[in-house]
């Protein structure tokens, strides 16, 4: 069996050696899992005609993902849809590489014109090679441990949650932002909001590319549920200062569906205090010219909000240090607050903007709302969830009283 080929129609044995080679020295794999998005309901649909045009559909999906699967992929053809296991795509790559194959699918079969139109979901997933060598026979694998570090690209596994802002005027969790977390430990991965122990820039980019793939295809299920909301990708500012990892982020999100864009959010994030403001105004034009709705997440103690509101972003903000909602002795949470307030001032004269993200207790997001803050985001109030939901009132009667 050729590389990148099909096992729908291979033989066992090709299969098992294919494997054996991927899994060779490896103690996990990543895998694209493709799946039929309501399946009953498109069986009804079709009534008798299904058996025929499930074969159909199936070949034809098949053939569209060995066109786009890498060399070093393989493809598995299952009664439910389709499993890829990647070959080099670990972490960020992998979930970017399977919102991408999903995104296409589902694309493909809408813009055919095929009533009903067969829908996609797509999971990435990090399995033990020895479930998989349990699936498909005895593979020469390593014994379960932990991922050897150039297996994971430096990076540690990642989950990929959505967390709420809430909209203080309206009341509401009005939209959401796609957020990486270590699936080691259950946190945020470090760098988009000045925790200590960021990552290399190089490795942003990969978090980057798969943030805005992940965050394109909530907006299509969203849509297909009938239930539009605005969805957000943060994108660090170190991926758009350097030239060449710009253009890489600017070519993933010209392939984004441009019909999409009025519903996105993209924040640039990790936007240290002194940051060279004619390299921001470029970045802000230059995002703007493709993606109207640009905001700025900045440090706490950025000096100059009016040289950030200046590069006419829709919203600026910063992340809350722990040590702000917890009355530390570093930060005192009066200095915060006449931080807020003065942000606030600048930014609403500019005409854009304010949020606040972090660790945010429920006392302080009701102090941030009195003094005027637009947004806020909290994992402490509102937790990051698996799955976008649709929008959910928050009255801040419910602050106060918790």
């Amino acid at each position: 069996m050729a590389v990148g080929q099909s096992a729908s129609k291979a033989d066992l044995g090709d299969l098992v050696a294919r494997l054996r080679t991927m899994a060779q020295g490896r103690s996990t794999i990543d895998v694209a899992q493709l799946h039929f998005v309501e399946l009953n309901d498109i069986k009804q649909a079709y009534g008798d005609r299904w058996p025929d045009q499930k074969s159909r559909i199936q070949d034809t999906a098949e053939a569209f993902l060995q066109r786009r699967i890498s060399g070093s992929d393989l493809l598995i053809r299952g009664d439910s849809g389709f499993l890829v296991v990647l070959g080099s795509a670990v972490g960020p790559d992998a979930h970017a590489v399977t919102a991408q194959l999903t995104h296409g699918l589902n694309a493909f079969f809408l813009g055919g014109g095929q009533s009903p139109a067969p829908k996609f979901g797509g999971v990435a997933q990090v399995m033990p090679a020895h479930d998989i060598a349990a699936c498909f026979g005895d593979l020469d694998v390593l014994a379960p441990g932990p991922a050897r570090h150039d297996e994971k690209t430096g990076l540690p596994g990642l989950d990929w949650r959505f967390e709420p802002v809430w909209d203080v005027k309206r009341e509401a969790l009005s939209y959401w932002f796609a957020a990486a977390y270590s699936s080691n430990n259950g946190v945020r991965v470090p760098g988009y909001q000045f925790e200590n122990g960021a990552l290399h820039p190089n490795q942003f980019v990969k978090i980057d590319e798969a943030g805005l793939w992940v965050a394109e295809q909530a907006l299509h299920d969203l849509f297909a549920a009938q239930r539009p909301t605005l969805v957000g990708a943060s994108v660090h500012v170190a991926s758009l200062a350097n030239l060449s990892s710009r253009a890489r982020i600017l070519a993933t999100i010209d392939r984004l569906d441009p019909a999409l864009h009025r519903y996105r959010i993209l924040k640039i994030a990790g936007v240290s205090s002194g940051f060279p403001r004619m390299y921001l105004n470029e970045i802000v034009g230059i995002l703007k010219a493709r993606v109207p709705n640009v905001v700025i997440g900045a440090a706490w103690d950025e000096p100059d909000v009016a040289g950030l509101v200046h590069s006419r972003p829709l919203a600026v903000g910063f992340a809350v240090p722990t040590s702000g909602v917890t009355s530390g002795p570093v930060i005192a949470i009066p200095a915060l607050m006449a931080k807020v307030n003065e942000a606030v001032k600048q930014a609403h004269a500019g005409r854009a903007r304010i949020f606040v993200e972090g660790a945010v207790t429920k006392y302080l997001a009701l102090k941030f709302a009195t003094a005027g803050v637009d947004n806020i985001a909290s994992p402490r109030i509102w937790p990051a969830l698996p799955m976008v939901q649709g929008m959910m009132r928050w009255p801040a009667q419910g602050l106060a009283a918790a």
